[in-house]
């Protein structure tokens, strides 16, 4: 009997051998979950979002009319003319081309946020998509730039505004038609009248500063103000040491004496080259 058991227990214990080295070996060359390297699943990349329509300046409309005043032959007509196509171009660079700019800044705001809040960060695009699209934003940005390609249109445009404008402003009479034509403030014409005889120059109704030589400073005596702006000018003049002589040298009388051959009188004629009326 004991001889039995002693056997049994010897099979049990080589049993318990085996089957120790067999998950020994099991384990070794089978490791489980929990010991593997983590693989993320595999997850399909969403589209990448389209970039924003770029906007696009209307250069067809741009007012062809500088040479307008040239189809007229009276000097108030060419006059009229000049004034017609300032206004014109004027307008476009109001309602085109600024707004235009605006837009193209809004554009560039627009392809930073589209990078920044949908595309950057986001794990459904891989490192190497966000960095791709990174590129693009940047590189659609830099031609949006005043200097970019984008905008070239927009810089050939305005080097012909620029050139048109300084065309146009050639020193012609401004048609009464216009507002701001007529200067009826007395302080205004006095103060304007003695900086051009001091300096030799004029700021023009369109804001630009010019020098001009003037042989006369006419009053229309249909101003309703034209008296007040002769005493304005006596007064300024006088204030300013500014002698007022006839145009044949004499005094005038009621005006003091006159140096620099500047002539003060009242005619209905205004010469060409006269910026506003007075």
């Amino acid at each position: 009997m004991r001889m039995k058991l002693r056997h049994q227990t010897v099979l049990v214990a080589i049993g318990a051998i085996l089957l120790s080295s067999g998950a020994a070996a099991a384990w070794q060359g089978a490791p489980g979950e929990g010991d593997k390297a983590y693989v993320p699943p595999v997850v399909a990349e969403l589209p990448l979002p389209a970039l924003p329509p770029r906007p696009t300046l209307d250069t067809d409309s741009y007012p062809a009319c500088r040479e307008d005043y040239r189809k007229k032959k009276e000097p108030f007509d060419q006059a009229e003319a000049i004034n017609r196509c300032t206004v014109a171009i004027d307008a476009y660079y109001r309602d085109k081309m600024l707004p235009y700019r605006q837009a193209m800044i809004a554009y560039q705001d627009v392809l930073s946020s589209l990078y920044s809040t949908q595309v950057g960060a986001n794990k459904r695009y891989s490192a190497d998509t966000q960095y791709r699209f990174f590129q693009t934003v940047m590189a659609e940005h830099a031609a949006s730039n005043p200097e970019g390609a984008n905008l070239a249109a927009y810089r050939g445009i305005e080097a012909q505004y620029q050139t048109d404008r300084a065309y146009l402003a050639d020193l012609s009479l401004v048609p009464r038609s216009r507002p701001g034509a007529m200067i009826t403030d007395p302080t205004d014409a006095a103060a304007r009248m003695s900086r051009l005889v001091r300096t030799g120059r004029i700021t023009t109704i369109d804001g630009d500063d010019l020098p001009l030589e003037a042989d006369s400073i006419c009053v229309h005596s249909d101003t309703p103000t034209a008296l007040a702006i002769a005493t304005a000018l006596r007064e300024r003049f006088a204030a300013d040491g500014i002698v007022v002589r006839a145009p044949g040298g004499f005094p005038v009388v009621g005006f003091p004496q006159f140096s620099l051959s500047r002539f003060l009188h009242s005619i209905d004629d205004l010469p060409s080259h006269e910026l506003h009326n007075h």
